[in-house]
């Protein structure tokens, strides 16, 4: 039986981000085309949770065909924090441990991705790190996987999502024009 790990994907939230603008835009062109008649109508909520589905779809594609790592991202869930002042949202899931380990493997032998963990493990002043390098390095309470997802979403990865499949949600009792 395969072991599952719990981890988190900080993709960038939907905190005035390139994810927010595009349910905006997709808002806008349903908005503009009659299909809704006020933003109001959309459920937020349930629409983001809609496109962190699709969003890991394609980030499962996307280690496939640039890393030859078949990784699938279960029980999705969006993380929002209650302000935004600290953190923004993240979404929590579960993956096969040998497949996030074969990842971790593989950036362990990457050192842009190497001198990208030394630098966010490192503590300075009104900041401190929850983890050493060393420790993120070891994968001491398996954090590197964290580090791994967070350094391919924010990199290549989201210059180049194209996020098209998701569906806007509407506010129950709502129905499209």
């Amino acid at each position: 039986m395969d072991k599952i790990l719990k981890t988190n994907i900080s993709f960038g939230g939907f905190y005035h981000s390139q994810h927010s603008e595009l349910i905006d835009h997709r808002i806008e062109m349903y908005e503009n085309e009659g299909i809704i008649t006020r933003w109001e109508d959309i459920n937020y909520k349930e629409t983001e949770e809609a496109y962190i589905h699709d969003y890991c779809y394609e980030l499962s594609e996307y280690i496939l065909n640039h890393y030859e790592i078949d990784i699938d991202f279960k029980k999705l869930s969006l993380h929002s924090p209650r302000e935004y002042n600290f953190e923004t949202d993240s979404i929590d899931c579960e993956v096969d441990e040998d497949k996030a380990n074969k990842l971790n493997a593989y950036f362990l032998n990457d050192q842009d991705f190497i001198e990208y963990l030394n630098e966010r493990t490192k503590s300075y002043d009104g900041y401190r790190s929850f983890y050493t390098f060393e420790q993120a390095k070891n994968n001491k309470d398996d954090m590197l996987i964290r580090y791994v997802l967070e350094y391919i979403c924010m990199g290549e990865f989201n210059k180049i999502v194209e996020v098209n499949d998701f569906e806007l949600i509407v506010n129950q009792g709502v129905e499209y024009a």
